[in-house]
């Protein structure tokens, strides 16, 4: 099943390489005031490396999964890492 997430690559708290994902841009707005207080970090946040990365475009565009629960389609691509 697949859950929303709140993607930042780069950003304030991040290296312009790295995407960070949050639950969701409130937690990412939580991780930002903790980082710049110098806090630990108290939300979820998965990392990964962009560099050498590459976006899958077989299908020319981002692809749409629907859900019957929700209202409208739901927008993904795919970034493959370096091997």
């Amino acid at each position: 099943d697949w859950k929303p997430k709140y993607c930042v690559i780069g950003g304030i708290i991040a290296q312009p390489w790295m995407m960070n994902m949050y639950r969701s841009k409130s937690e990412y707005d939580i991780a930002v005031i903790e980082t710049q207080a110098r806090r630990p970090i108290s939300v979820k946040v998965k990392q990964f490396s962009l560099q050498g990365a590459r976006i899958q475009n077989d299908w020319q565009g981002p692809q749409m999964v629907k859900y019957k629960n929700k209202l409208h389609p739901w927008k993904y691509i795919v970034i493959l890492p370096v091997s």
